[in-house]
């Protein structure tokens, strides 16, 4: 949503505000800045500097959370056994990506970030 400048938290996800704004009249928006109308209502608050920013990007630290906050998750999720039991990722993907990111390598960091993630989702749902 973010890459493309489409709003979906959840206040911009009701039906009667979408409904709303989806009926006003061109006059009433900015074709060069769609996200005008929220501008002007958040004015009152927010510095028009902050308003008028341009985008900056937010990384997480993932290796942090990897190799301290989620340790036990990753050692558990990653582990040979969940590999061989959902079947998806080569049972060698902890030896030779997860062990080294474990020692400090973040080469393949946000690979195993995605498999970490798709492993609790797959165990969720099986």
């Amino acid at each position: 949503s973010m890459r493309n400048s489409v709003e979906v938290r959840a206040p911009f996800l009701d039906k009667d505000l979408f409904n709303f704004v989806y009926s006003l009249k061109k006059q009433r928006t900015n074709e060069k800045d769609y996200k005008y109308l929220v501008k002007e209502l958040a004015k009152t608050k927010i510095p028009i500097k902050v308003l008028n920013s341009k985008k900056k990007g937010f990384n997480m630290p993932i290796s942090l959370f990897m190799r301290e906050n989620f340790l036990s998750e990753v050692s558990y999720f990653l582990s040979k056994k969940n590999l061989k039991k959902y079947g998806f990722i080569k049972e060698n993907f902890y030896e030779d990506l997860v062990v080294p990111m474990l020692n400090g390598d973040n080469k393949n960091i946000q690979i195993i970030w995605n498999v970490l993630i798709f492993h609790v989702w797959i165990s969720l749902i099986r």
